[in-house]
């Protein structure tokens, strides 16, 4: 049996029936003793004989059984059993030896026994306190201490010196009959120190053991005293004391010990030291307690010592308690508020309902700072950038730092995204000015979510998100600043819903591609074909890209997704082998998928499983997607270049790609952005965008394609560009494979026609 499971609910049947029994029995002799109850206890050897030593003997039993069944805390449970069982033997072997003699002696070998019960019960109880030493500081041992000094010196002053005065005869006797309220008084101040050190809650189990041992221990400081005098009668509610004591010892064996301790800041925490040292300072002042007994002087004088020090103790641990709940809502690194004590904040906030506003900052490629000039220049900005940050924000208002290279800052007031938009903006130009590190100016720029409570979330975790999501939005788009919008949230419920349908959507095949031609500008002829994913989702019909592939693109399915969609269209492309549309498939390729080091692997085991000709397949990523991480896409790309698989960099124009950058990426087609080619005819901007595009399309040996072509105007432009490609609804819309096919067949005119 688990000691985690013990109760006596949940004890072993027949621990039940014997300390129910034993229960009985202790019953019965309360019962036996009262005034005017025939067959009295005393004048009876039945209750003396037999109920008094059965009683002893089952509630030491049920104790024993507690070490013997129960794996954990064996040692102390054996111990304790051990002493009942020496006090029951005691008992029992008294009775045989010196029934119905009249001459018993004021000190037997029965003693030996009796007195057997203490250090075995001091060992189980110094076991019992050893087990969970580690859940209490010093200052609880201290307070047990107080309470048991303070108690041992009370115990002394009222009880010791009169039994010490009314005891003579022999050495031996002497000995003995000192060793019993000694023994009491130790063990009554153990029993109040362990319960000291529990802050007075000590638990079930410690509970009814404490009070088995303090009534066994007063009854036997009765017993010494009426013997003294010479007044003491057998069978009456003395004896019961001792039975109830050892009922109490048994049914504790059978409680779960608790591991509560006081906490710092209780009213337990000082009630215990401060009602002890009273009780000390009573004994030492009260007129003739302490008169001609030393031992209750120094006693009562070591508790007043040792609740001394445990005051100076507690100053020590409420100072360093403080400083601990400092540094638990305080950044090591910039001296702010950290991310507890902005969660504490906004909790406070929201629960008051006022109005606030969250502003998420992350701040732009830090992690290309601290590569390239090293982590103590970066913790040099963020230490610069904290402060700023600090100097510039309200009274009342939070700066926190959550971690890495994000901060926060709490306005309180604000609940108009226009407003919160506005201090967003004033903190980005906190960041103008450049930061001299080492000597070295740095100029840093940062994304920003903005979150409204109570307009974009009604708790602190939702706002928390919420800024969140707005923050990485912020980065994706290239403003900066960006106000939470929920429908522009990539995280919703509905959408991670979608996002578990469509795992299991790619497994049972329900991904379609439909395919958009690409056509020779100059000839009119078909050039390739783009491969553009479609969901068939069961109960929403055909989803398109938007619906789905944000969501995807920031978790694990992208891989899957892309892995499937690379499969159908290498699968197309080899069933189109040798007819007329046998040409390059463009397949797109997500951000996440460029850092993935095995995608070049995954390309080369598609292919040989296909057969398909490496130059039939064709990548197509976005500037954006490619500048996340450059070296690593790099990388990546130059990889799947490397199996002869061209890359084309699709968007382009939109994105945040130096012309340095582009001229060392592994590429060879540039894809111009439908946005400028829309208009391309009707507004002159659009127009030198486009001629500037082919013009270093043309300058970098690099086949250019343009998007979104749409009128025979913008075709005509184009051709006098010298556009290579040109892709757009003027041709086709994306079409599913039958509809393609039958697309082809008359392609030739639709050339000429648009010519």
């Amino acid at each position: 049996m688990a000691a985690g499971t013990l109760s006596l609910r949940h004890s072993p049947l027949g621990v039940r029936v014997l300390l129910g029994l034993t229960l009985a029995l202790v019953g019965a002799y309360c019962v036996s003793v009262l005034p005017g109850m025939p067959g009295r206890p005393g004048t009876s050897t039945l209750w003396e004989g037999w109920v008094r030593p059965a009683t002893y003997a089952g509630a030491a039993t049920v104790c024993l059984l507690r070490a013997l069944l129960v794996r954990e805390g064996r040692a102390p449970w054996a111990l304790l059993a051990a002493a009942m069982l020496s006090y029951t033997v005691g008992y029992v072997s008294f009775g045989i030896v010196y029934a119905g003699d009249g001459d018993v002696p004021y000190v037997s070998f029965a003693d030996a026994l009796w007195l057997g019960f203490y250090p075995l019960s001091y060992a189980a109880i110094v076991l019992l306190v050893r087990e969970r030493a580690r859940h209490f500081r010093r200052s609880m041992w201290l307070d047990g201490l107080v309470a048991g000094l303070a108690a041992a010196a009370f115990s002394t002053a009222v009880a010791l010196e009169v039994l010490i005065s009314d005891i003579g005869g022999e050495p031996v006797v002497v000995a003995v009959n000192l060793a019993y309220p000694i023994a009491d008084l130790l063990l009554i101040a153990l029993v109040i120190c362990v319960f000291g050190v529990t802050g007075w809650r000590p638990g079930r189990a410690w509970l009814a053991l404490g009070i088995g041992l303090i009534v066994n221990s007063l009854a036997d400081t009765i017993y010494l005293l009426q013997a003294a005098r010479d007044t003491y009668v057998e069978g009456t509610w003395l004896d019961a004391m001792w039975l109830f004591a050892f009922l109490a010892m048994a049914v504790a064996a059978w409680q779960p010990l608790s591991d509560r301790t006081a906490q710092l800041g209780e009213w337990r925490a000082l009630a215990v030291p401060s009602a002890s040292t009273l009780i000390a300072v009573g004994v030492l002042a009260a007129p003739g307690l302490v008169h001609g007994h030393s031992l209750s002087a120094l006693l009562a004088t070591a508790a007043v010592v040792v609740s001394v020090a445990r005051t100076g103790l507690t100053f020590r641990e409420v100072r360093g308690l403080a400083q601990t709940r400092r540094q638990a809502l305080t950044d090591d690194l910039t001296g702010l508020s950290n991310r507890r004590a902005l969660v504490g904040r906004l909790e406070q906030a929201t629960a008051q309902g006022d109005p606030i506003a969250l502003l998420l900052i992350d701040v732009d490629r830090f992690k290309d700072l601290n590569d390239s000039l090293g982590h103590h220049v970066g913790d040099l900005l963020l230490t610069g950038l904290g402060t700023r940050l600090a100097e510039r924000v309200r009274d009342g208002d939070l700066v926190a730092r959550l971690g890495g290279d994000e901060f926060a800052v709490l306005i309180g007031g604000v609940a108009d995204p226009a407003a919160a938009s506005a201090a967003a903006a004033r903190i980005r130009r906190v960041l103008e000015t450049p930061f001299v590190l080492d000597d070295i100016p740095v100029q840093v720029d940062a994304s920003i979510g903005v979150a409204l409570f109570p307009l974009h979330g009604p708790s602190a975790i939702e706002l928390l998100k919420h800024a969140d999501v707005a923050m990485y939005q912020a980065k994706r788009d290239g403003r900066g600043i960006a106000v939470y919008a929920p429908d522009r949230d990539e995280h919703t419920r509905d959408r991670l819903v979608l996002l578990g349908e469509l795992r299991t959507g790619i497994a049972r095949g329900e991904l379609l591609l439909h395919y958009q031609p690409q056509v020779e500008i100059a000839t009119g002829r078909l050039a390739g074909l783009e491969a553009l994913v479609r969901w068939e989702h069961p109960s929403h019909g055909v989803l398109m890209p938007p619906a789905f592939l944000p969501a995807v693109e920031q978790t694990s399915v992208v891989r899957a997704l892309t892995e499937r969609v690379l499969s159908d269209a290498l699968r197309q492309v080899a069933a189109w082998a040798g007819g007329p549309l046998d040409v390059p498939v463009a397949v797109n390729i997500a951000a996440p998928d460029l850092l993935d080091a095995g995608l070049p692997a995954t390309i080369a085991r598609l292919l040989r499983q296909t057969g398909v000709p490496p130059d039939r397949l064709r990548i197509e990523v976005t500037e954006n997607a490619v500048m996340t991480d450059t070296d690593r896409a790099t990388a990546v790309l130059g990889r799947i270049r490397d199996l002869g698989v061209p890359i084309s960099i699709d968007d382009f124009g939109t994105g945040h790609s130096s012309l340095a950058r582009l001229k060392d990426l592994p590429v060879d087609e540039l894809k111009i952005d439908k946005g400028f080619v829309l208009h391309v005819d009707d507004d002159v901007r659009d127009a030198a965008v486009v001629e500037a595009a082919v013009t270093l399309a043309q300058r970098l040996d690099l086949t250019v394609v343009a998007e979104g072509v749409e009128t025979p105007a913008a075709w005509r432009l184009l051709h006098g560009l010298g556009c290579h490609l040109a892709q757009g609804f003027l041709l086709s819309r994306p079409l599913p494979v039958r509809e393609l096919e039958a697309w082809v067949r008359g392609h030739d005119a639709i050339a000429d026609q648009a010519a």
